[in-house]
């Protein structure tokens, strides 16, 4: 595309200076604003989503402990801008009773079946002394929840 003056008959209105702008310049400056726009955009949509899935894994967290599953703690890993994945650490006696481990991942896809603008899995492993953190956020679980045991 060459640069060229703004040679338009607009409805109205007139080029003040043809020379200070050309549309290589006022087609940049518009891409520019428009993926300003377009991050800010995905900023606000990816904080309400994450803002949900720490809600609906505060959820079962209740729900698991009301089913007296002790959960020693939550991690949250975003996916793509609307899918998540929780890691939830619970009591070895829970993780290897297969009705209990049953009910926390059907509880789990209960959760997720009633929001419709987040996809949010769970993931369900025992509590050892030896978990490393480190291990857990190389792995891109960056959000701890808040009532940390580790």
């Amino acid at each position: 595309m060459q640069d060229l003056g703004i040679d338009l008959q607009l409805l109205d209105y007139g080029v003040v200076d043809n020379n200070q702008i050309n549309i290589s310049e006022l087609l940049q400056i518009t891409y520019l604003r428009g993926q300003e726009d377009a991050l800010k955009k995905l900023e606000t949509t990816l904080k309400e989503n994450l803002q949900q899935a720490a809600q609906a894994s505060g959820l079962l967290k209740e729900k698991l402990e009301n089913k007296k599953v002790h959960i020693h703690n939550m991690y949250l890993k975003v996916i793509s801008i609307n899918q998540f994945r929780c890691l939830v650490i619970v009591d070895r006696s829970s993780y290897f009773n297969k009705q209990s481990r049953e009910n926390a991942y059907r509880i789990g896809n209960q959760i997720n079946s009633t929001n419709n603008r987040i996809d949010l899995d769970f993931n369900f492993m025992a509590f050892s002394e030896n978990i490393e953190e480190v291990n857990i956020t190389s792995d891109g679980y960056y959000f701890k929840h808040e009532f940390a045991e580790i």
